[in-house]
């Protein structure tokens, strides 16, 4: 049954970024997507109200904490791709799925929680917003599954060119 999970994640996990370039482009695109979203995490909001910041991470330690804890892990993929260093790409994709995991259970909480509070089309774009924005995050963790998919391979035919 293991095996059944493993090809179809081989199966879904892109052979090149945006059909056209190369993972290992896709892979620093990700990088600096998630850096960029990290470091907005981090940032004071001075437009955002009070309700979102007591709601979400706010200025709560272990929001901050954890915000700090993957903006070194995107820099630690980000250097992995840069030297080819396929552990260090797989345990972002390790911490980046439960990442997005995390999201989408936050996504389906906050939605219950104001359900009440909006209007019904508002709630269904929200959700519809969500689930678009948990694509794109699944999308970026398939990518840099797939390169570390192709520095494997690539680390297996080298193996085997030595011994040949």
């Amino acid at each position: 049954m293991a095996g059944f999970g493993v090809n179809m994640l081989k199966f879904l996990a892109p052979k090149n970024f945006l059909c056209k370039f190369p993972l290992s482009v896709g892979a620093i695109s990700a990088s600096g997507l998630a850096l960029f979203i990290q470091i907005m995490l981090i940032r004071e909001c001075d437009q955002c109200s009070r309700s979102i910041w007591r709601n979400a991470y706010g200025f709560s330690v272990v929001g901050i904490i954890y915000s700090v804890i993957m903006l070194f892990v995107h820099i630690g993929f980000l250097w992995g791709v840069k030297k080819e260093k396929s552990s260090i790409v797989f345990g972002w994709v390790v911490v980046t799925s439960m990442w997005v995991a995390q999201t989408f259970c936050l996504l389906i909480v906050f939605i219950c929680l104001y359900n009440t509070q909006v209007r019904f089309i508002s709630w269904i774009l929200s959700l519809i917003f969500g689930l678009l924005a948990i694509c794109i995050l699944i999308y970026i963790v398939l990518i840099g599954f797939g390169f570390w998919l192709e520095l494997k391979e690539k680390k297996k035919n080298a193996n085997v060119n030595i011994a040949g």
